[in-house]
């Protein structure tokens, strides 16, 4: 909660900062601590300012010492933006491997299975907040361990909008280099049967941020041609990445088939900077403290915001 505190005032600081003179900003004297150790970064709607939706999104390898980390990590990003914006939106995910360092079973026994647990428990402590999952494989072996009242809760959950499971929503996040197309297809079939025969739901958001490299396959039959409105990835080449931020293009209408044309087209955003905070500020990994108590002598979130600001 401290560490948590402390990103607040960042962000806190960063938006004051943005609003006003930086001397008023980050004036110790004027500092205010949170209260209930929360801070007040509530914006309201402006017509004349952007609407801006953050994803965060908890990153479930062995080297993340904490399963959420990613998502304090991309709410620090609150402050810069809540100045020039009307209101900044935070929707957590999680992206769990079905293999990497570990095996599937490790995964879910050692961080999926508690990273359902909690999220479950922090939507029904808070209406305001919203989870998005993807994996089926996880989602659906830790829905056939809950009792009845845990399902009725998370089928509740779902009715809401608030626990969403309608982002990729296949059994897993597969590879598009190597698998053959009907597996790909096989894999997100029979997700998607889980979550309609469940819950009543269709995905419709493509969410391919861990593959190296997108395919047609993807593009054409397992984006559009599965109803998805949009697809989100965020590993494509360096070169084509760099050229894309440099001309603003990293958001377009993708044709990925061109004996279906125009009826392949699916609007499609690569991810800046990966699923990566920026610079120095993946707190979760390198270990970077903020001091936001006025009376100790290694007050910092002055620092830390223009840092932030200049990055």
């Amino acid at each position: 909660m401290r560490a948590f505190a402390a990103l607040t005032a960042v962000a806190t600081a960063t938006a004051a900062l943005a609003r006003g003179p930086a001397d008023a900003a980050c004036d110790p004297s004027k500092w205010k601590l949170p209260v209930d150790g929360h801070y007040d970064t509530a914006a309201k709607i402006d017509s004349q300012k952007l609407n801006v939706h953050l994803i965060a999104h908890s990153h479930d390898d062995p080297c993340v010492s904490v399963c959420l980390q990613v998502v304090v990590d991309v709410i620090t990003c609150m402050g810069i933006l809540m100045g020039y914006v009307s209101c900044c939106w935070v929707a957590c995910v999680s992206v769990t491997h079905r293999g990497w360092l570990m095996n599937v079973d490790q995964y879910y026994m050692e961080k999926v299975q508690f990273i359902l647990d909690t999220a479950v428990e922090e939507l029904v402590r808070n209406p305001d907040r919203q989870f998005m999952f993807v994996e089926q494989s996880f989602f659906q072996r830790w829905w056939h361990e809950q009792g009845s009242e845990v399902q009725a809760t998370v089928k509740q959950l779902v009715k809401e909008g608030r626990m969403d499971l309608t982002v990729n929503g296949g059994w897993c996040m597969h590879d598009e280099a190597t698998p053959h197309y009907i597996a790909m297809v096989d894999q997100t079939a029979y997700g998607h049967k889980l979550l309609m025969e469940e819950f009543g739901i269709s995905p419709r958001i493509g969410w391919q941020i861990d593959p190296f490299g997108h395919s047609a396959t993807q593009g054409s039959l397992l984006s559009q041609g599965v109803g998805f409105d949009a697809l989100y990835f965020a590993r494509i080449d360096y070169q084509d990445y760099d050229q894309r931020k440099k001309n603003k293009d990293l958001e377009f209408i993708w044709r990925p088939s061109k004996s279906r044309g125009k009826s392949s087209e699916v609007f499609t955003g690569e991810i800046i900077d990966s699923y990566c905070p920026p610079g120095k500020f993946e707190y979760g990994n390198i270990g970077n403290e903020i001091q936001d108590d006025t009376e100790l002598h290694d007050f910092d979130v002055c620092d830390e915001v223009d840092q932030f600001v200049q990055n």
